[in-house]
């Protein structure tokens, strides 16, 4: 997520503090906090980067995606997604 922290509208939801870390993260585009909203972003990922996330419900300022990198992820896995991300921001840029 370190790679995506200078996108101004994308509201990252994992901790900067490295000991908070873990294998979940989510993120959200600001003002986009719907189920709708969240569901298009979602679908948007996978249809265009073949990237798997899922919607979620229920944190504090609303709806968020969640991505799940796991051990078999490659850095270009990580390298498409960070690319993704900034493409998601412009895409649904409120």
């Amino acid at each position: 997520m370190e790679r995506a922290r200078d996108i101004g509208n994308l509201e990252l939801l994992t901790p900067d503090d490295p000991s908070m870390y873990g294998a979940i993260t989510s993120f959200r585009v600001a003002g986009r906090t719907s189920e709708a909203d969240n569901t298009a972003i979602v679908q948007y990922l996978f249809d265009r980067y073949r990237i798997f996330t899922v919607r979620r419900g229920g944190p504090v300022k609303g709806d968020c995606v969640r991505v799940t990198p796991a051990l078999f992820t490659l850095p270009e896995h990580t390298d498409r997604f960070a690319v993704a991300l900034r493409d998601v921001a412009r895409r649904f840029r409120t």
